[in-house]
């Protein structure tokens, strides 16, 4: 500091009083408190529930007697056949699913692919919650976990030991008929899937907007039928001993 710089704080310090800060105001910066930003993975209260379901459905699936492991093979089979089919247009991403037909011919694959998996011949379910949410629309995932919740349902009263008696309820020349699948010979697997898939693309309620509950009807009577005539010539009978017989 020069000399005539150094007169000119001192005039100042005796008319102010008091001693000047080198620097003036603001010279002396302040240093801003860093807060640690701790970044905690929370998992959102709805993926949280969504894997809850899965865990309470894997439990129920696995704590079986080996009694009735078939029995509920078939169940969950028959459950995830039904899911794939019900799906609409409507419940998928456009961006990830191109063709819905293709959904309901490869559903096994689809469904290994987004909601679980085949482990020695029994489906166990996964948690693909962020997957999910990006295949299914809003609509797509709310159907999603009321079908989750109303197998865990059936699951817990044990509705897979009921015995059907497919055979002895059903009309099959009535279902064969809606179908539009020969009265004169056995239809292949194959044959009644395609029939199936033909029928639905007609009968389903989403090409029908104004006439939904007539088609809601039409649709359900549809699936009964598939369900039935696929059941009556190839659903395997379970002994009582639980081993799997023709």
């Amino acid at each position: 500091m020069d000399e005539e710089t150094k007169l000119a704080r001192e005039r100042l310090a005796k008319r102010f009083g008091k001693k000047m800060r080198t620097g003036g105001k603001g010279t002396v910066r302040r240093k801003k408190k860093v807060r640690n930003k701790i970044k905690i993975n929370r998992i959102e209260k709805e993926e949280k529930d969504f894997n809850i379901l899965i865990d309470k459905l894997n439990n129920n699936i696995q704590n079986t007697k080996v009694v009735n492991k078939v029995k509920k093979r078939v169940f969950l089979n028959e459950w995830a056949l039904d899911f794939c089919l019900e799906l609409s247009r409507k419940d998928l991403s456009k961006k990830i699913i191109k063709n819905i037909e293709k959904i309901k011919e490869e559903h096994e694959e689809f469904f290994e692919n987004y909601i679980g998996i085949y482990e020695d011949g029994i489906i166990l379910f996964t948690k693909k919650y962020k997957k999910c949410k990006q295949l299914f629309t809003e609509r797509g995932y709310d159907f999603l976990i009321d079908c989750l919740e109303e197998c865990l349902k059936d699951l817990e009263k044990k509705k897979y030991l009921e015995d059907k008696e497919v055979k002895d309820k059903i009309n099959i020349e009535e279902c064969i008929d809606l179908l539009e699948l020969s009265q004169h010979e056995i239809p292949s697997k194959t044959d009644i899937k395609k029939a199936y898939l033909k029928k639905s693309r007609v009968l389903h309620p989403d090409k029908h907007p104004n006439e939904t509950a007539k088609y809601v009807k039409l649709f359900k009577e549809l699936n009964k039928a598939y369900k039935g005539v696929l059941s009556y010539f190839y659903e395997k009978k379970v002994s009582n001993s639980g081993d799997v017989v023709e």
